[in-house]
């Protein structure tokens, strides 16, 4: 057995390559099922997928809280140009390199850690601890979806996401539309044959950049505004060809209380409004992937125990803030279960080439999540019994 701490921990999990797609990260869920079972958890796999699964690891401790560790064992493909060989940790200095190492396998590996810290000395604890690595966040939150039995009665569910060791209440939500403008093929001699579908969607496009001007006016608590963005292009099939079709790929960020459904009809109502030489254009638009925005009250119980466990950890009050990147802790509040959001690294290494995570950030988000977890774990409906009312 080798020494169970988090950068231990991570150095094992990082070579197993679980980017999406294809995610084959059943693999590594038996991996750490295999782990936690050692040390007293109740584990499960939860399939979601051909080579694809979910670990669940239960500890029972009495009556009390139930408290979700989530994090994602997926990955992102690796690209080219890294110095190192992406699965295979690299260590220098105070840095593990790694895809993954920062998002997210970097809070799997401390919140892993601190779970058998628990389970090793769980005498003061009364409650339940669940710890869920799931796949396919990075595309479609199947792994999540699959294992809601596991947690959809939580107390509190932490999220490792990389959050350079804040504390993130909140995260903005994604739609993303195909849209496809139709033209008229013809010969690029005789251009007025046709209708160019190129010059329909720049004419979208232009729309579309005043669409997200006027988004920037809405102001939110917590998170940055919405904005829109078209990331694709893609047209044409010939340089002597006027073309019949072009797509666009938009990109719709969402705040609390906006959905899918709103922000389609917004774009709908932009898209119906153009018009080219007189002529409406046309267009279909395909929504095909949809995830909410998130999040708990500043002054939610979860967010003032996380504080007063980082202060007790760290000496210093924790800065609390959002997540940038889209996230799954929409899944859980959207069920009125709070969550917070902390783990080790930071977002501006997520889907990057030579991917790393500070070793000492490791070691204090493992350190956090104890504390957090015995805090919860002691106290009674919900309210500390150690300090810091």
């Amino acid at each position: 057995m080798f020494d169970i701490t988090p950068v231990e921990i991570l150095k094992r999990i990082i070579p197993f390559n679980t980017s999406n797609p294809p995610g084959n990260e059943r693999v590594l869920a038996v991996w750490i099922a295999d782990l936690l079972s050692g040390f007293g958890f109740m584990t499960r796999i939860e399939p979601c997928g051909e080579g694809r699964a979910s670990v669940v690891a239960k500890l029972v401790m009495g009556h009390g809280k139930k408290i979700v560790l989530n994090g994602h064992l997926d990955v992102v493909k690796c690209g080219d140009g890294w110095s190192y060989d992406p699965f295979e940790p690299c260590v220098s200095g105070n840095l593990l390199y790694g895809r993954g190492a920062a998002d997210m396998k970097g809070g799997v590996a401390a919140m892993i850690c601190a779970g058998i810290n628990i389970a090793n000395d769980s005498k003061d604890c009364a409650g339940e601890l669940v710890l869920n690595f799931v796949a396919d966040e990075e595309l479609h939150n199947a792994g999540t979806v699959s294992c809601a039995p596991s947690w959809e009665d939580a107390d509190y569910v932490i999220i490792g996401e990389p959050t350079d060791m804040e504390i993130h209440i909140a995260h903005r939500g994604t739609a993303r539309f195909l849209i496809k403008f139709h033209g008229k093929q013809c010969h690029s001699g005789t251009p007025n044959e046709g209708i160019n579908a190129i010059e329909d969607a720049a004419a979208a496009i232009t729309a579309l950049r005043e669409y997200n001007k006027t988004l920037s006016k809405i102001k939110h608590d917590i998170l940055p505004g919405p904005t829109s963005a078209v990331t694709i292009i893609q047209a044409g099939t010939g340089d002597n060809t006027i073309p019949g079709i072009c797509s666009i790929n938009l990109d719709r960020r969402m705040v609390l209380g906006e959905s899918g459904d709103s922000v389609e009809s917004e774009i709908r109502k932009v898209l119906e409004s153009v018009s080219v030489d007189g002529r409406n254009i046309s267009c279909s638009i395909e929504r095909y992937i949809c995830l909410g925005a998130g999040g708990v009250p500043r002054d939610d119980e979860i967010v003032r125990l996380s504080e007063i466990a980082y202060e007790e950890c760290f000496g210093r009050k924790a800065t609390v803030g959002y997540f940038p990147a889209t996230c799954e802790q929409t899944l859980f509040t959207s069920r009125n279960i709070p969550a917070v959001i902390f783990g080790p690294g930071s977002i501006k290494q997520a889907h990057t080439k030579d991917e790393f995570v500070e070793i000492s950030q490791l070691d204090d988000a493992a350190k956090f999540y104890e504390t957090l977890m015995r805090r919860i774990f002691k106290s009674v409906n919900g309210r500390d019994t150690v300090g810091g009312e």
